[in-house]
């Protein structure tokens, strides 16, 4: 008897898909304001509740986008031009007229890091450092049509405008409050030089220092050192630089913050407020680049929820699973909705779109791809089943002329070398011959075994009788 194994191979294809990738939400967080958010290859989309998002912008690669309560929309492109359509009665978009703008046009020729807009109100910092105004402007009230420089410093970074609030930062880490009566004065708030974040909201602001801390007009909240940013107006929401997301719902020292989404981690956070209760939504993009919404009414926080509408439009991976028999190959490909990313396998170390594996036992494989700044990651399967155990009997000598029984076991179903089909075959050779049963389980796995038969002439006794031979005919 001789065991030899065959295989076959059986496809199983299982796809997994994972949506990337969201990079950034809208920048106000403001009364009514309509939500944008931007994708990792620079998209622009409009978010709407229980819709597909709309994408605008086709001509453009976005880099930060703002939307206001007074229904204008301003977005600073990656080549740092701004860019505008909407409300513009009392000039706020700074092109020198009043009109309603309705569609989205380049506002000025010049280069941006950073703007805010709040009730007609915009302020902004240009690319060289410098700060800039215009819009209806009161105390006294009067439009300004066209961008127009504040002072002559030129180390702004940032800047935020809510009301009468206005604060910013400048690249040494110190913030500044600025007022406006006719022209505008700031004056530095302290003189700590290490803040990195600045928010406002109506009379009053919140700042985070590099080691972590959170404060609010000056004052420091809690004792954590670990946040990255938190935006409201009484409730606030907060992300820590682990991805923890965070719920205040009575001002920042009136309450001590709630965890939502304990099983989740974000990256950025926006939302929809009004003046009396929150009850509108609120948005987080969580690490992996998904879109998540919810609904916060004051004092009653809940999870978000993932938006499947809003990540059926991203990037996909897909990656196949597999079934073979022991001994087979199997091959693994990941194909991504966007290509020029790169891919990584575990176990294994492949960098690869497809791997081909040949593991003894059943194994999961994970597959990462990374693309830009998001990163997706799947799973893939090689399940591997046992061959069967095909047995065809000893080898046997049979009298010459006569036939005999074969008989396999170990498969459900068996074919043999002669063309016979079934466990049990009747053969009688005239010459020694060898006979092959293929076996095939009920998974499809295939063996085989061989078993051979001597046929041999009768030879007349010349002694006495001997017991039995089987040899002997």
């Amino acid at each position: 008897m001789r065991l030899i194994y065959t295989f076959c191979f059986i496809l199983t294809v299982n796809f997994f898909t994972h949506g990337q990738c969201w990079k950034s939400l809208e920048s106000e967080f403001d009364t009514l304001a309509t939500r944008y958010a931007i994708q990792s290859n620079g998209s622009l989309w409009q978010l709407t509740s229980n819709s597909l998002p709309t994408q605008l912008g086709f001509d453009r690669s976005w880099k930060k986008c703002y939307s206001s309560s007074n229904l204008c929309t301003f977005l600073i492109a990656e080549d740092s031009t701004m860019w505008g359509f909407g409300n513009n009665g009392n000039g706020e978009l700074g092109i020198g007229n009043t009109n309603y703008q309705p569609t989205l046009i380049q506002l000025n020729n010049e280069r941006w890091l950073d703007m805010s807009e709040h009730d007609r109100q915009t302020i902004a910092v240009r690319s060289d450092g410098t700060l800039w105004y215009w819009g209806f402007w009161c105390s006294p009230c009067y439009s300004t049509l066209l961008p127009t420089q504040i002072g002559t410093d030129n180390n702004w970074t940032e800047v935020h405008l809510n009301g009468s609030t206005i604060i910013a930062l400048k690249s040494d880490g110190t913030i500044w409050n600025g007022n406006y009566n006719g022209s505008f004065t700031f004056t530095q708030i302290g003189t700590d030089n290490d803040w990195n974040y600045i928010w406002t909201n109506l009379g009053s602001w919140i700042g985070i220092k590099n080691d972590g801390t959170l404060w609010q007009n000056n004052n420091q909240v809690g004792t954590d050192t670990d946040w990255k940013k938190v935006i409201g107006d009484s409730p606030y929401i907060g992300i820590k630089n682990n991805g923890s997301l965070w719920y205040w719902g009575d001002g920042l020292f009136g309450s001590l913050p709630v965890q939502l989404n304990q099983n989740v981690s974000f990256k950025d956070i926006s939302g929809i407020y009004y003046a009396s209760a929150w009850d509108d939504y609120i948005y987080g993009i969580t690490s992996s680049g998904e879109l998540y919404r919810g609904s916060a009414i004051l004092n009653s926080p809940s999870d978000l929820s993932n938006d499947t509408l809003a990540n059926s439009l991203l990037t996909t991976l897909n990656v196949n699973s597999q079934t073979i028999c022991s001994g087979e190959f199997a091959t693994l490909t990941a194909i991504p909705s966007i290509l020029g990313g790169n891919f990584l396998w575990s176990p294994g170390g492949d960098t690869t779109e497809s791997i081909t594996v040949n593991p003894s036992s059943s194994t999961t494989y994970t597959i990462s791809y990374t693309s830009g700044d998001c990163q997706s990651t799947e799973i893939a399967t090689v399940i591997v089943n046992p061959n069967p155990v095909v047995f065809a009997g000893s080898d046997i000598n049979v009298c010459l002329g006569d036939s005999v029984l074969l008989s396999a076991t170990g498969a459900q179903s068996y074919n043999w070398n002669n063309g016979s089909f079934g466990n049990e075959i009747f053969v009688s050779p005239i010459n020694t011959a060898s006979y092959v049963v293929y076996g095939v389980d009920s998974l499809g796995c295939t063996a085989t075994d061989t078993v051979i038969v001597n046929p041999v002439q009768f030879i007349p006794p010349t002694v006495t009788t001997f017991p039995s031979d089987p040899g002997l005919c």
